[in-house]
């Protein structure tokens, strides 16, 4: 993305999407740009939520879960909140990565560390050969959550803002 001398260009790849939230981040502008994918900007935010302990600290990771929380609580009763979330998510470096790389996966909107099937067995590959699985995916049924079970000895969460059983999405 071109920019005149002296404006914030965008580093992060090809997707104009992506570049605008790095250089709204950087230039402290926070509006949507326009065709912005704002299923995936709300996907992403449900998918933060079980990432944000790892990613910040205990008390910050808390308020911004609290913040998501209650904005995916608008969206769910029929509010646009796109540009807040991604106004949110992008003053964070590691928030504005995870919803990066969430958005680089469209249309399946997978967190980074999901194991992806990709390829296809070979003809030089052994019958029971171990090959990465999909994940499971669940949500909360009111839209407030996304998570993905990656193993199958991982206990189902339930939705931290309503306490429901996520089902599988």
């Amino acid at each position: 993305m071109s920019r005149p001398y002296g404006q914030p260009t965008c580093t992060w790849g090809h997707d104009p999407g992506v570049c605008a939230l790095e250089i709204s981040a950087i230039s402290g502008q926070s509006k949507k740009e326009p065709g912005m994918d704002d299923e995936g900007v709300l996907e992403a935010a449900r998918l933060l939520r079980p990432y944000l302990p790892q990613l910040m600290t205990p008390t910050a990771a808390e308020k911004l879960d609290r913040q998501v929380a209650s904005l995916l609580d608008d969206a769910a009763g029929g509010q646009n909140v796109t540009a807040r979330l991604w106004e949110l998510l992008g003053e964070n470096r590691f928030t504005r990565t995870f919803l990066r790389k969430v958005l680089a996966d469209a249309p399946a909107y997978r967190p980074p560390d999901v194991k992806r099937r990709d390829r296809r067995r070979g003809p030089g590959e052994l019958p029971g050969e171990r090959t990465p699985v999909q994940a499971d995916k669940f949500v909360c049924p009111n839209g407030h959550y996304t998570w993905y079970r990656q193993a199958v000895e991982e206990a189902m969460p339930r939705c931290p803002s309503d306490g429901l059983e996520l089902v599988r999405g």
